[in-house]
């Protein structure tokens, strides 16, 4: 899984440089304080954490948008280019549940669709009676 640390410094100083731009000297002092203090205050928590003082909680590289998009389009891709009512129905099935697992890691299938679908999970079931069994 891929994780990147939450320390934006150089996003950080930006914003406050445009937040205090009185002049642009007093902004830059304001600035290198405020990017001296996130500095400091990360440099604690990393020496906590290095001493088990405290823990680290990993920030997901991407967000819960562009993960549904790519599998969306994942499974559209495939669905293209197999076809079929049946391959559509699974893809989407498939996107429903890595996204419910992305919250709910131990969710069942009745749980996926409880949160992704109006029909039941018995009427979600007969979709596929007959068909590869």
């Amino acid at each position: 899984m891929k994780f990147r640390l939450s320390l934006d410094i150089e996003v950080k100083a930006d914003e406050w440089a445009q937040e205090y731009r009185l002049n642009e000297e007093e902004a830059a002092e304001d600035a290198q304080s405020h990017l001296r203090d996130l500095i400091l205050d990360s440099i604690a928590e990393l020496s906590a954490v290095r001493h088990g003082l405290a823990s680290v909680t990993p920030t997901p590289a991407w967000n819960r948008e562009e993960i549904t998009v790519a599998l969306e389009k994942g499974a559209g891709l495939i669905s293209d280019e197999i076809g079929g009512e049946a391959e559509s129905d699974y893809g989407a099935l498939v996107v429903s549940a890595a996204l419910v697992h992305l919250e709910t890691s131990d969710a069942t299938f009745d749980d996926v669709i409880r949160a992704s679908y109006s029909d039941s999970p018995d009427a979600v079931r007969s979709w596929w009676s007959g068909w590869g069994r």
